[in-house]
């Protein structure tokens, strides 16, 4: 593949490729590694490499038992998305800090507009 300039297209494709080595290599491992976001020019390009124990919360996955009456992972309906799962909670958001996902996006909510399922 011969690629004059860089682009969306080609990094998305990059960081799929990327994605499937690491994982091919890193599978069996204790880590959970992910090439994340990019910022890019024409001619340089710069991943974030995001490396998590498996199994451990992140900040935001413990941040959700501690600062409501859910815990990461569990079921809820938002008036607005449906039904849908707690993923995180962001302190340094106030109106919205419940962070919900449905078919592979994320959404903020606020606690008053979740219901448990």
């Amino acid at each position: 593949m011969s690629v004059s300039k860089f682009d969306k297209q080609v990094l998305r494709n990059l960081r799929d490729e990327v994605n499937q080595v690491i994982a091919s290599h890193f599978g069996d491992s204790s880590f959970d590694i992910n090439l994340g976001n990019c910022s890019y020019s024409e001619s340089e390009a710069t991943f974030k490499l995001k490396v998590n124990l498996k199994g451990v919360l992140n900040a935001e996955q413990a941040a959700v038992a501690l600062y409501t009456d859910f815990k990461y992972g569990d079921r809820v309906r938002n008036h607005r998305l449906g039904e849908c799962t707690i993923v995180g909670y962001s302190a340094r958001s106030p109106k919205r800090p419940i962070i919900l996902a449905q078919g592979g996006k994320r959404y903020k909510a606020t606690e008053n507009s979740i219901i448990a399922a």
